[in-house]
């Protein structure tokens, strides 16, 4: 897929043609994200480099000089290089005034959602838009592995969302790119996460898991052996289609599974005859009664929901397969442009107010969630030709 004119600029300014270094005064003057980064000050505790664009600057400029970045094919490098840019992203939010610092808690996972919306506005391909967030969601990761209670279970369930070789080197950048007191030690725990990945199997590959069903079991308990294979006695399989209101779902159920029984909130209100956003808390009960039903029969079905949060499609997907079912998550998604035209049309449009909050918690589903994962994506308003790929933990399958 051929980039936007948009986010072919933003390449160019990140990784000028020629191999030059990034252009950081046409950035900060061209986007105001940029612009919210150099206004915002660091904590004094790990930076004394002053605000966060300066940081993200040094990252930017630690990552190229590193020998393995600069041997990576030039779709790896450009993803790597707005990953620095966009790692801090999150962290204007996090800014507390009053007491003069910026708290680094909760900024990676919202640097995620932020760094998603900004690239797909400016209709980013999708590969490269879900590797640099899944890079910023992770990056704090590397530095802490270790204060966690199961940090051979983490970076599992890392390796199937992010690849583990280029979040190390992103790691190694933004610990170089500092000023601080603590940088030797910061080095040291990214040190420790590229051996810990080795020693689970992960650095270089995802976790190879027996099979989806092994996977999905070992998610759901913690003291599972994860090499144990699974005996996959499922007896029906249930479809999430979810994504953002008005980018095609429906179409691609009556399109793709028009012989499948077919559920969803969106069914629910109109049963109910309720507005879109009044009385939420009564449509998801009865959306997932209808659920309960359908998995009890044992039948196979589509359930429509927006589930834009890993929390609530990890809910789904626990109900599913409490009952036995195994679970295909299929995300729809449309060009900015497409979705607004299509919303229109739609029975009931989706208020742009209603629709800017959406967005503004869009996580994309990761290839660990589901059985099988798949991206369906609409890039031209006058063809009903989507892009269909196969989400895997390292790479895509599809065209």
């Amino acid at each position: 897929m051929e980039p936007s004119t948009e986010f072919r600029t933003l390449l160019d300014l990140v990784s000028p043609p020629g191999q030059g270094p990034p252009e950081f005064q046409e950035l900060e003057a061209r986007y105001s994200w940029v612009q919210d980064m150099a206004d915002c000050p660091q904590s004094h505790l790990r930076h004394q480099e002053g605000n966060i664009w300066v940081h993200s600057r040094m990252v930017m400029e630690a990552l190229r000089e590193e020998l393995v970045w600069q041997e990576l094919p030039p779709e790896q490098r450009e993803i790597l290089l707005l990953a620095a840019l966009l790692h801090d992203i999150g962290k204007p939010e996090r800014f507390f005034g009053e007491r003069g610092e910026a708290l680094a808690g909760g900024h990676a996972r919202r640097g995620e959602v932020l760094a998603r919306k900004i690239l797909w506005e400016m209709e980013a391909p999708l590969e490269v838009r879900e590797a640099v967030a899944q890079l910023i969601r992770f990056h704090q990761e590397v530095f802490r592995l270790f204060e966690s209670e199961r940090p051979d279970r983490l970076i599992r369930e890392m390796s199937w969302c992010v690849r583990t070789d280029l979040l190390w080197l992103l790691a190694m950048a933004n610990a170089r790119g500092r000023v601080s007191s603590n940088r030797d030690e910061l080095l040291a725990a990214v040190e420790l996460f590229r051996g810990a990945a080795e020693e689970a199997g992960c650095f270089r590959r995802p976790y190879p898991f027996p099979s989806a069903q092994s996977r999905m079991e070992w998610l759901r308990s913690p003291h599972r052996n994860p090499l144990y294979p699974a005996h996959d006695d499922t007896r029906c399989e249930m479809v999430v289609l979810c994504g953002l209101p008005g980018s095609g779902k429906s179409y691609w159920a009556w399109e793709h599974l028009p012989d499948t029984p077919a559920e969803g909130y969106d069914r629910v209100r109109r049963r109910l005859k309720l507005p879109f956003g009044s009385n939420e808390g009564r449509v998801r009960q009865e959306g997932r009664e209808r659920i309960r039903v359908r998995l009890r029969a044992g039948e196979s079905f589509v359930f429509e929901s927006n589930a834009l949060t890993r929390d609530l499609r990890s809910q789904l997907v626990g109900l599913a397969m409490d009952y036995g079912a195994r679970v295909r998550i299929v995300h729809v998604e449309a060009a900015p442009a497409v979705r607004a035209g299509w919303n229109v049309d739609r029975e009931e449009a989706v208020p742009v107010d209603a629709f800017l909050r959406m967005l503004d918690r869009w996580e994309f589903p990761t290839a660990l969630e589901g059985h099988g994962v798949e991206a369906v994506v609409h890039g031209d308003p006058h063809l009903f030709r989507p892009r269909t790929l196969s989400v895997r933990p390292w790479g895509w399958d599809g065209g």
